[in-house]
């Protein structure tokens, strides 16, 4: 293979990486891009997640998933400020970048560059737990400033009481009853979405509560309306396949199509399809073109033969004018014309008129 390079100038910037990093195999090929973007931009270039989304291919997911993974191989520092009196609230997330593996001197560094009289509390990644920062109160030992949460505390924060509903996920017992109220049927799908989120991405909320208004909800209803239209299909699927066996039946045909739990087969023709695929009718006339020419001849025949008598009593028309038989009518003057004739009906429709005008 080759390396063909061009001249670096002005017109064509070049950027110098470490190629320890660039060649580290604890690092994905999507880890390494991120990484690379990251040391292509000023010293001072703010990382923004919403913006980077905007100039890439990859989603959301993908790109946290990038940084988790910078993050756990030590190329990245996720620092969680937080805001007002006693660091009562969570504040705005900052990422740092560094071109080689972070070293203890790094972090204490970084602890020393940050404004902590506007964050008192920054919380730097590979801790075992975030720490829960709490307000003065008289009830509570004001000569500790965080305690460690367990799933089966209740937790406060300033003046609010919160559940350990989740793993990560945290409510107030009124937003609890409150999701448990209006969404009886799923709101453990809800909880368990959004602590999968958090634990997967290693993302973090201001607020749970208006996390999962924002999006969890969406996410679980989505969900089910998308797994209640699959049933939807696969119900429509089968009663065409029954409905179209049923027809080549009265027909005298057969063909070997079988339902099974996921898919539809027909093994003398060595082909299936999903039963959850909505383009399955376009399928089966891909596969039974002769059998659905045939229908479509019957489906004709029993319509025009309908036609024909439903038109006869109508006209009053005798029977030495128009018989009819099984598979023609048969005109006075000894003309047959068959059912699947081409313009059968305006062709019978003219024979009765010439025969009211005559025998007027």
């Amino acid at each position: 293979m080759s390396i063909i390079r061009t001249k670096h100038n002005r017109q064509n910037p070049f950027v110098q990486l470490s190629k320890k990093t660039l060649w580290d195999e604890n690092l994905s090929l999507k880890a390494v891009g991120l990484w690379s973007r990251c040391m292509s931009r000023p010293d001072d270039w703010q990382f923004n997640v919403a913006e980077l989304i905007k100039k890439c291919k990859e989603g959301r997911a993908a790109i946290y998933k990038a940084i988790k993974e910078l993050i756990d191989n030590g190329y990245c520092i996720r620092v969680q400020h937080l805001e007002g009196e006693n660091g009562s609230r969570w504040g705005q997330v900052e990422y740092f970048f560094y071109e080689f593996k972070v070293t203890q001197e790094d972090i204490d560094e970084l602890k020393k560059l940050l404004p902590l009289s506007t964050f008192p509390h920054t919380v730097f990644p590979h801790t075992e737990n975030r720490p829960l920062l709490i307000k003065k109160n008289k009830d509570i030992d004001n000569t500790k400033t965080t305690v460690q949460p367990t799933p089966q505390d209740v937790l406060r924060t300033g003046d609010q009481k919160f559940l350990n509903v989740r793993k990560n996920v945290k409510l107030t017992q009124k937003q609890y009853d409150k999701l448990k109220k209006d969404y009886p049927d799923y709101w453990n799908g809800i909880l368990d979405k959004l602590s999968e989120y958090k634990e997967t991405l290693k993302q973090e909320y201001n607020s749970d509560w208006k996390a999962i208004n924002r999006w969890a909800i969406t996410a679980v209803t989505n969900d089910i309306n998308k797994s209640k239209a699959q049933e939807s299909i696969k119900a429509k699927n089968i009663k065409a396949v029954e409905a179209f066996k049923a027809d080549l039946d009265k027909v005298g045909h057969y063909v070997s199509l079988k339902i099974e739990d996921d898919k539809i087969t027909d093994t003398s023709l060595n082909k299936y399809i999903g039963i959850y695929n909505a383009k399955l009718p376009e399928y089966l006339k891909k596969w039974y073109p002769k059998e659905f020419e045939r229908l479509e001849r019957h489906k004709k025949y029993i319509a025009n033969k309908k036609f024909t008598v439903d038109f006869l009593k109508r006209y009053s028309v005798p029977k030495e004018a128009v018989e009819i038989q099984d598979n023609c009518v048969k005109f006075g003057n000894g003309m047959f014309w068959g059912y699947l004739e081409p313009n059968y009906r305006e062709i019978l429709e003219r024979k009765c008129e010439i025969f009211k005008r005559e025998g007027s």
